[in-house]
């Protein structure tokens, strides 16, 4: 066992490493990609318009804008992207509607999202979406199903809803004790974001309690989950608060357009009125105590709110503590199957490890961060890995559909070129001592003692003065 402690920390050969190929940072690009959309008015709704050549498919996003909902009708918006088109609409059965979407189009799913407008967490852009792609000479169809969906879906059938509901919530329940990882991270990111928080109302284990309240108390509440669903449907999918975004062929495009009407002019023409939401945000420190081995532990914080801004020097420090600190300590050492760190334009830098048989020492591997950026050493060739790898993670290969999914991104972010190029510069003129310089920022990180933790009931309990709370999930 002391030699396979030694094999694993010790480093490999100049010569070993001398064989393995690698790119030079004049082999890089040092262009940075941007996609964006062209702004368009039709009839009285805005059209953002990703032009690409998609082989005769029209992908098309309905962004309708979720601040017209109070905050405590929010997961019942959650719910009805689960709900929709798996209910009857006035003009189908919801099975003669499931074989209508497949046989004429490529698939309707609406899901949540949100954009932060220039990567600021309080300037939050929350869209129910509802997407959806055909050919070209199904557009026709694609508008009527969609309209369909959308100004036509009953919501009263109780049982139906009732076979609907248990059973996505037995989904979560599996989830909930399957994915781990997935549970502990939104709500790590809900203590101290206000993106974190949203996303936990509406996919975390504050969503799981929602719908695991509405299932066991349906019959008495059928009546109010039916009310509001109804209402939110009316709120939401209103004429004006409406965005389109299609990436096609200009060909397509007109030939969308034109049928565009037929879907805008059902909408309910309430004018919207937003309503500013406030979150509250407070670092609980959870355990989540589980029958599980292993844990999921998540520590960071935002470095924005602690007086840092973005670089894309950042990705390459990144890498730097992912590849050669936790990934060893945590992985290699302490036998996890994942150690790693996260860091975003947005602000938020995480520290994760995954399936990991350890807690207190993997805390204690993330305090040691700032000491291990002192200490670090790279030669020119290793930054040079370094960076290659980074810039791995911005130029990744795209279909046309996921370029019109990043240029919608880019227009509610309200990203643009100088933003990308910038990040890319930082990036490619990264120093050795641009990595140490960020010791600091991470201590501070690390001294403001964020942390949560899904795994092992008895591996929580014992190491307690870690926690402010428990939550058992049997």
């Amino acid at each position: 066992t002391q030699e396979l402690i030694s094999y694993q920390q010790s480093e490999d050969s100049p010569e070993a490493l001398a064989t393995v190929p690698m790119l030079s940072i004049e082999d890089i690009n040092p262009k940075a990609q941007f996609f964006g959309v062209e702004e368009k008015q039709v009839g009285n709704n805005t059209v953002i318009y990703r032009n690409e050549h998609t082989n005769g498919i029209v992908y098309t996003n309905l962004y309708f804008d979720l601040r017209v909902l109070p905050l405590d009708q929010i997961q019942y918006a959650s719910l009805l992207t689960r709900l929709l088109r798996l209910l009857n609409t006035e003009n189908y059965s919801y099975g003669d509607l499931d074989t209508e979407i497949n046989n004429h189009t490529g698939g309707i799913y609406s899901y949540i999202t949100y954009y932060l407008e220039n990567n600021d967490d309080s300037k939050l852009i929350p869209m129910y979406v509802v997407g959806s792609k055909s050919t070209s000479n199904e557009i026709q169809k694609l508008i009527e199903l969609n309209e369909e969906i959308i100004c036509k879906t009953k919501y009263d059938d109780i049982d139906r809803l009732k076979t609907l509901l248990t059973r996505h919530f037995s989904q979560l329940d599996a989830q909930i004790k399957r994915e781990g990882s997935n549970t502990a991270y939104l709500r790590y990111m809900s203590y101290f974001t206000n993106g974190g928080k949203f996303q936990e109302l509406i996919n975390g284990y504050d969503y799981y309690t929602f719908i695991n309240d509405l299932v066991t108390n349906f019959d008495s509440k059928s009546g109010e989950i039916v009310e509001n669903l109804s209402k939110v449907a009316l709120k939401v999918f209103t004429k004006e608060n409406l965005i389109v975004g299609t990436t096609c062929s200009a060909e397509n495009y007109k030939e969308f357009t034109g049928k565009l009407s037929q879907l805008t002019g059902k909408l309910n023409s309430e004018k919207p009125a937003y309503i500013p939401w406030e979150f509250k945000l407070a670092v609980n420190n959870e355990g989540f105590q589980t029958a599980s081995k292993v844990q999921y532990v998540y520590s960071g914080y935002d470095f924005r709110k602690l007086g840092y801004e973005w670089s894309g020097k950042m990705l390459v420090l990144n890498r730097a503590i992912s590849r050669n600190w936790l990934y060893q300590q945590l992985r290699v050492v302490g036998g996890a199957y994942g150690g790693y760190s996260r860091v975003s334009a947005n602000g938020t830098f995480s520290f994760i490890s995954y399936r990991d048989p350890n807690l207190k020492e993997t805390v204690d591997n993330y305090k040691a961060i700032p000491e291990f950026l002192e200490s670090m050493e790279v030669d020119q060739k290793e930054l040079t890995q370094l960076i290659i790898g980074s810039i791995s993670s911005l130029d990744q290969p795209s279909s046309a559909a996921g370029r019109g999914e990043t240029a919608f991104y880019n227009y509610f972010t309200k990203l643009n070129e100088n933003f990308y190029q910038k990040e890319r510069d930082e990036v490619l003129s990264t120093s050795a001592q641009d990595l140490k310089s960020y010791a600091e920022l991470v201590a501070k990180i690390m001294e403001q003692n964020v942390l949560c933790v899904y795994g092992n009931s008895d591996k929580i309990e014992a190491n307690g003065d870690l926690f402010k709370n428990f939550v058992r999930i049997e």
